[in-house]
């Protein structure tokens, strides 16, 4: 499961373990007793990762890196699960779960091939929206009006992060 998360990090290298950790815990990948705090376990995860060197501290304070060939495996293990919107195009055809979109350009043209309801009748679309358990926008604003109506769909959906492009 790791790998699908690592997935979405551009160029291997990303700064906050805590999101990471709370990405873990969103997708009920992190088991604790009564007496155990998720974070805290998920911290000792990362802990034993690092250690491993499947992560490796950056030169830059706080910030970790993936080595290449890890961020490879990554990719190759949830080709099938994970998707990424490219010049407004879904990069896979198969049933996705994760679906990314890394900036606001993509996902325009992502939305310009008709209104919501014709992103649904595209079965590959839907199958990305229907089965999403992640969803990555890129603006806020924009997204929520592209996504407005469309959350009933989303039965699976688990984790929804906003970031912004300037």
């Amino acid at each position: 499961m790791l790998c699908i998360l690592c997935y979405f990090w551009q160029r291997h290298v990303f700064d906050n373990k805590d999101r990471l950790i709370e990405m873990w815990m969103a997708q009920d990948y992190i088991t604790t007793t009564a007496r155990q705090c998720k974070e805290d376990v998920g911290r000792r995860y990362f802990e034993d990762l690092l250690q491993r060197s499947f992560f490796q501290k950056s030169r830059y304070f706080g910030f970790f890196v993936m080595h290449d060939l890890i961020h490879d495996l990554a990719m190759f293990i949830c080709s099938g699960d994970c998707c990424e919107v490219v010049d407004g195009k879904l990069s896979s055809t198969s049933r996705v779960r994760h679906l990314l979109c890394r900036n606001k350009r993509d996902f325009r043209r992502l939305l310009a091939c008709g209104s919501t309801d014709d992103l649904f009748k595209s079965s590959r679309t839907c199958y990305c929206v229907e089965n999403c358990r992640e969803l990555y926008g890129v603006d806020g604003a924009l997204f929520m009006k592209a996504m407005e109506g469309m959350f009933m769909k989303m039965k699976y959906l688990r984790v929804l992060h906003f970031f912004s492009i300037l």
